[in-house]
């Protein structure tokens, strides 16, 4: 997965689903359907920190902000 400025985005289309994390949690559900489309339906949080982890964008981010 790479992190572009489209990815964390807000959505003004549907704003009322925005928050404040809304470029962490469009990341996380972008990882869930990356590994929806390729039949891996169950991730563990370790398993998503690593792939979030694997962008620099996430560089400085930790286990304890997807909680």
């Amino acid at each position: 997965m790479q992190v572009t400025e489209k990815l964390t985005k807000a959505l003004t289309e549907a704003k009322y689903l925005n928050a404040d994390n809304v470029g962490r949690y469009r990341c996380i559900m972008r990882i869930f359907f990356e590994n929806y489309e390729k039949l891996h339906y169950w991730l563990y949080q370790e398993e998503i920190y690593d792939q979030m982890k694997a962008d620099p964008f996430f560089a400085d981010y930790r286990l304890e902000h997807i909680h």
